[in-house]
């Protein structure tokens, strides 16, 4: 069992990421890799149905400590206490299901993504969050 459940991780490791809308593969970096840019850790907006999940990870290895943080641009940037799937907001995924979450329908929020690596360098990058009504026709 532990060799299967090793072989299907490390297909995770230093793979390639082919975004949907991107013609083009990304490779994950982390910090201390060439060519890791702390820019590029999240894409610049999510877009997301209010009955659906929002998942992000951030970078797999060399880091210590992770942190995402909602904020809402139309309440003066106040934060916002998100409800997420494991109840917290300091692991490498962020994973929310929008209808338990707390989100408002229609609304736009920051996400800032916060991370240390082994060396004690922070790196920070953020994205818009919208969340929108799903129809059906």
């Amino acid at each position: 069992m532990e060799d299967m459940v090793e072989q299907y991780n490390g297909a995770y490791t230093g793979v390639s990421l082919t975004l949907s809308d991107d013609a083009e593969s990304t490779e994950i970096l982390s910090p201390g890799e060439p060519g890791f840019d702390e820019n590029d850790m999240l894409r610049d907006e999510y877009f997301v149905w209010e009955d659906a999940s929002l998942i992000l990870a951030a970078p797999p290895k060399n880091v210590v400590r992770y942190s995402w943080t909602m904020y809402d641009l139309d309440d003066g940037y106040s934060e916002v206490a998100v409800m997420t799937a494991n109840g917290k907001n300091t692991g490498r995924e962020f994973v929310v299901y929008i209808p338990h979450s707390g989100l408002e329908v229609n609304h736009v929020y920051k996400l800032v993504l916060q991370i240390r690596d082994t060396g004690g360098a922070d790196y920070k990058d953020s994205c818009s969050v919208v969340v929108y009504k799903h129809y059906i026709f």
